[in-house]
Protein backbone atom coordinates (compact mmCIF):
# COMPACT_ATOMS: atom_id res chain seq x y z
CA UNK A 1 0.00 0.00 0.00
CA UNK A 2 2.87 2.40 0.61
CA UNK A 3 3.52 2.64 -3.11
CA UNK A 4 -0.03 3.95 -3.52
CA UNK A 5 0.54 6.37 -0.64
CA UNK A 6 3.56 7.77 -2.47
CA UNK A 7 1.46 8.23 -5.59
CA UNK A 8 -1.26 10.07 -3.66
CA UNK A 9 1.34 12.22 -1.93
CA UNK A 10 2.62 13.33 -5.31
CA UNK A 11 -0.92 14.27 -6.34
CA UNK A 12 -1.56 16.29 -3.19
CA UNK A 13 1.76 18.10 -3.57
CA UNK A 14 0.86 19.03 -7.13
CA UNK A 15 -2.34 20.69 -5.86
CA UNK A 16 -0.61 22.96 -3.36
CA UNK A 17 -1.02 25.66 -2.29
CA UNK A 18 -4.53 24.72 -1.20
CA UNK A 19 -7.43 27.12 -1.13
CA UNK A 20 -7.25 29.21 2.06
CA UNK A 21 -10.47 27.75 3.49
CA UNK A 22 -9.36 24.19 2.76
CA UNK A 23 -5.96 24.84 4.32
CA UNK A 24 -7.52 26.25 7.47
CA UNK A 25 -9.95 23.35 7.70
CA UNK A 26 -7.17 20.78 7.32
CA UNK A 27 -5.06 22.50 9.99
CA UNK A 28 -7.96 22.41 12.44
CA UNK A 29 -8.79 18.80 11.54
CA UNK A 30 -5.15 17.78 12.01
CA UNK A 31 -5.11 19.24 15.50
CA UNK A 32 -8.41 17.68 16.53
CA UNK A 33 -7.48 14.25 15.12
CA UNK A 34 -4.04 14.11 16.69
CA UNK A 35 -4.95 15.53 20.08
CA UNK A 36 -8.02 13.32 20.35
CA UNK A 37 -5.83 10.31 19.55
CA UNK A 38 -3.28 11.21 22.22
CA UNK A 39 -5.99 11.69 24.81
CA UNK A 40 -7.86 8.52 23.92
CA UNK A 41 -4.71 6.39 23.99
CA UNK A 42 -3.91 7.88 27.39
CA UNK A 43 -7.27 6.75 28.73
CA UNK A 44 -9.06 10.11 28.60
CA UNK A 45 -12.88 9.96 28.30
CA UNK A 46 -13.03 13.22 26.31
CA UNK A 47 -15.03 12.93 23.10
CA UNK A 48 -13.81 14.17 19.77
CA UNK A 49 -16.58 16.76 19.74
CA UNK A 50 -15.45 18.11 23.12
CA UNK A 51 -11.89 18.35 21.82
CA UNK A 52 -13.13 20.24 18.76
CA UNK A 53 -15.16 22.70 20.84
CA UNK A 54 -12.31 23.41 23.24
CA UNK A 55 -9.86 23.99 20.40
CA UNK A 56 -12.36 26.42 18.87
CA UNK A 57 -12.22 28.42 22.09
CA UNK A 58 -15.41 27.19 23.74
CA UNK A 59 -15.64 26.43 27.44
CA UNK A 60 -17.06 22.93 27.84
CA UNK A 61 -18.60 23.04 31.29
CA UNK A 62 -18.34 19.33 32.08
CA UNK A 63 -14.61 19.27 31.26
CA UNK A 64 -12.14 20.42 33.97
CA UNK A 65 -10.20 23.61 33.25
CA UNK A 66 -7.00 21.59 33.62
CA UNK A 67 -8.06 19.51 30.61
CA UNK A 68 -8.80 22.67 28.62
CA UNK A 69 -5.25 23.81 29.34
CA UNK A 70 -3.80 20.42 28.40
CA UNK A 71 -5.44 20.58 24.99
CA UNK A 72 -4.02 24.02 24.32
CA UNK A 73 -0.62 22.78 25.49
CA UNK A 74 -0.88 20.04 22.86
CA UNK A 75 -1.63 22.67 20.20
CA UNK A 76 1.46 24.62 21.28
CA UNK A 77 3.50 21.40 21.07
CA UNK A 78 2.29 20.78 17.51
CA UNK A 79 3.29 24.31 16.55
CA UNK A 80 6.74 23.78 18.07
CA UNK A 81 7.10 20.58 16.04
CA UNK A 82 6.45 22.60 12.89
CA UNK A 83 9.22 24.97 13.95
CA UNK A 84 11.52 21.99 14.53
CA UNK A 85 10.74 20.76 11.04
CA UNK A 86 11.73 24.13 9.57
CA UNK A 87 15.00 23.92 11.52
CA UNK A 88 15.48 20.34 10.22
CA UNK A 89 16.07 18.76 13.63
CA UNK A 90 17.05 15.08 13.51
CA UNK A 91 15.52 13.14 16.40
CA UNK A 92 18.16 10.42 16.30
CA UNK A 93 20.49 11.96 18.86
CA UNK A 94 20.32 13.01 22.49
CA UNK A 95 20.01 16.66 21.45
CA UNK A 96 17.23 15.82 19.01
CA UNK A 97 15.17 13.91 21.56
CA UNK A 98 15.84 16.63 24.14
CA UNK A 99 14.55 19.26 21.71
CA UNK A 100 11.43 17.18 21.10
CA UNK A 101 10.90 16.79 24.84
CA UNK A 102 11.11 20.55 25.36
CA UNK A 103 8.68 21.08 22.49
CA UNK A 104 6.12 18.74 24.04
CA UNK A 105 6.56 19.57 27.72
CA UNK A 106 8.19 23.02 27.69
CA UNK A 107 10.74 21.91 30.30
CA UNK A 108 14.16 20.28 30.42
CA UNK A 109 14.18 16.47 30.06
CA UNK A 110 15.51 14.16 32.74
CA UNK A 111 15.84 10.41 32.51
CA UNK A 112 13.73 8.48 35.00
CA UNK A 113 15.39 7.49 38.28
CA UNK A 114 13.33 4.40 39.01
CA UNK A 115 12.13 1.26 37.28
CA UNK A 116 8.34 1.23 36.95
CA UNK A 117 6.34 -1.90 36.25
CA UNK A 118 4.15 -1.12 33.23
CA UNK A 119 1.10 -3.21 34.03
CA UNK A 120 -0.78 -2.17 30.89
CA UNK A 121 1.89 -4.02 28.87
CA UNK A 122 3.00 -6.54 31.50
CA UNK A 123 6.48 -5.12 30.99
CA UNK A 124 9.50 -3.99 33.00
CA UNK A 125 11.59 -1.44 31.05
CA UNK A 126 15.41 -1.34 31.15
CA UNK A 127 17.07 -0.41 34.42
CA UNK A 128 17.44 3.35 34.80
CA UNK A 129 21.26 3.04 34.98
CA UNK A 130 21.21 1.63 31.43
CA UNK A 131 19.20 4.43 29.82
CA UNK A 132 22.10 6.29 28.20
CA UNK A 133 23.31 3.07 26.63
CA UNK A 134 19.81 2.05 25.60
CA UNK A 135 19.08 5.41 23.97
CA UNK A 136 22.35 5.30 22.02
CA UNK A 137 21.34 1.86 20.77
CA UNK A 138 17.89 3.18 19.89
CA UNK A 139 19.35 5.97 17.74
CA UNK A 140 21.51 3.47 15.87
CA UNK A 141 18.70 0.96 15.32
CA UNK A 142 16.20 3.52 14.08
CA UNK A 143 18.84 5.02 11.78
CA UNK A 144 19.05 1.64 10.07
CA UNK A 145 15.50 2.25 8.84
CA UNK A 146 16.54 5.32 6.84
CA UNK A 147 16.22 3.11 3.78
CA UNK A 148 13.11 1.46 5.14
CA UNK A 149 12.11 -2.17 5.28
CA UNK A 150 11.37 -4.00 2.08
CA UNK A 151 7.60 -4.17 1.76
CA UNK A 152 5.21 -5.87 -0.60
CA UNK A 153 5.73 -3.31 -3.37
CA UNK A 154 9.51 -3.76 -3.24
CA UNK A 155 10.03 -0.33 -1.71
CA UNK A 156 12.94 0.23 0.63
CA UNK A 157 12.12 3.87 1.30
CA UNK A 158 9.37 4.09 3.88
CA UNK A 159 9.56 6.91 6.43
CA UNK A 160 6.23 5.85 7.93
CA UNK A 161 7.74 2.51 8.92
CA UNK A 162 10.68 4.29 10.54
CA UNK A 163 8.30 6.63 12.40
CA UNK A 164 6.33 3.68 13.77
CA UNK A 165 9.51 1.90 14.78
CA UNK A 166 10.87 4.97 16.59
CA UNK A 167 7.55 5.30 18.42
CA UNK A 168 7.66 1.70 19.63
CA UNK A 169 11.32 1.77 20.62
CA UNK A 170 10.78 4.87 22.76
CA UNK A 171 8.01 3.04 24.58
CA UNK A 172 10.29 0.04 24.98
CA UNK A 173 13.11 2.05 26.57
CA UNK A 174 10.69 4.32 28.46
CA UNK A 175 13.46 6.87 29.13
CA UNK A 176 11.39 9.61 30.76
CA UNK A 177 8.89 7.57 32.73
CA UNK A 178 5.21 8.29 31.98
CA UNK A 179 6.24 11.27 29.86
CA UNK A 180 7.69 8.75 27.39
CA UNK A 181 4.21 7.79 26.22
CA UNK A 182 3.21 11.22 24.88
CA UNK A 183 6.78 11.76 23.70
CA UNK A 184 6.69 8.56 21.64
CA UNK A 185 3.48 9.65 19.95
CA UNK A 186 4.86 13.10 19.18
CA UNK A 187 8.03 11.49 17.81
CA UNK A 188 5.77 9.52 15.47
CA UNK A 189 4.04 12.74 14.47
CA UNK A 190 7.29 14.62 13.91
CA UNK A 191 8.77 11.92 11.70
CA UNK A 192 5.54 11.84 9.69
CA UNK A 193 5.35 15.57 9.06
CA UNK A 194 9.05 15.71 8.19
CA UNK A 195 8.37 13.08 5.54
CA UNK A 196 5.49 15.14 4.14
CA UNK A 197 2.89 12.66 5.37
CA UNK A 198 -0.49 13.98 6.51
CA UNK A 199 -1.44 14.20 10.17
CA UNK A 200 -3.97 11.48 10.97
CA UNK A 201 -6.03 10.14 13.78
CA UNK A 202 -4.58 6.93 15.26
CA UNK A 203 -7.62 4.75 14.51
CA UNK A 204 -7.60 2.32 17.41
CA UNK A 205 -8.97 2.07 20.91
CA UNK A 206 -6.82 2.30 24.00
CA UNK A 207 -6.97 -1.49 24.38
CA UNK A 208 -6.06 -2.10 20.74
CA UNK A 209 -3.13 0.27 21.12
CA UNK A 210 -1.90 -1.49 24.26
CA UNK A 211 -2.18 -4.81 22.42
CA UNK A 212 0.01 -3.49 19.58
CA UNK A 213 2.60 -2.18 22.05
CA UNK A 214 2.59 -5.43 24.00
CA UNK A 215 3.00 -7.40 20.78
CA UNK A 216 6.04 -5.32 19.82
CA UNK A 217 7.61 -5.63 23.28
CA UNK A 218 7.25 -9.42 23.19
CA UNK A 219 8.05 -10.15 19.54
CA UNK A 220 9.59 -7.04 17.98
CA UNK A 221 6.86 -7.13 15.33
CA UNK A 222 6.00 -3.61 14.17
CA UNK A 223 3.62 -4.60 11.38
CA UNK A 224 0.30 -4.66 13.32
CA UNK A 225 0.79 -1.04 14.37
CA UNK A 226 2.34 -0.02 11.06
CA UNK A 227 -0.58 -1.42 9.04
CA UNK A 228 -3.06 0.63 11.09
CA UNK A 229 -1.05 3.80 10.52
CA UNK A 230 -0.55 2.98 6.84
CA UNK A 231 -4.30 2.69 6.35
CA UNK A 232 -4.90 5.90 8.34
CA UNK A 233 -2.48 7.83 6.12
CA UNK A 234 -4.01 6.34 2.97
CA UNK A 235 -7.51 7.35 4.10
CA UNK A 236 -6.43 10.89 5.03
CA UNK A 237 -4.84 11.36 1.62
CA UNK A 238 -8.08 10.18 0.01
CA UNK A 239 -9.97 12.86 1.94
CA UNK A 240 -7.48 15.56 0.95
CA UNK A 241 -7.67 14.56 -2.71
CA UNK A 242 -11.47 14.66 -2.63
CA UNK A 243 -11.47 18.07 -0.95
CA UNK A 244 -9.01 19.56 -3.41
CA UNK A 245 -10.52 18.00 -6.55
CA UNK A 246 -13.11 20.76 -6.98
CA UNK A 247 -10.49 23.41 -6.35
CA UNK A 248 -8.31 21.88 -9.10
CA UNK A 249 -11.21 21.96 -11.54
Amino acid sequence: MYGEIRRKLALTEARKPYDEKIGAFLTQTDRVDWIFSCLRLSGSPLTKESVRKILQGELVTDVPLSDHQKLHDYVDAMKRLSDMKEMQYDLLSRSGISTLYRAVYDEEPQYRRRDPVLHQWDYLPPHFTELEEQMTLLYAQVAEWNDGAELSDGSRSNPLYRACYLHMRLLEVYPFGEASEDLARFALLYEMICAGLPVTVIPMSEQEYHTCVMNFLRTGDILPFYRVMERAVFNKLEVILQMTAEDEE
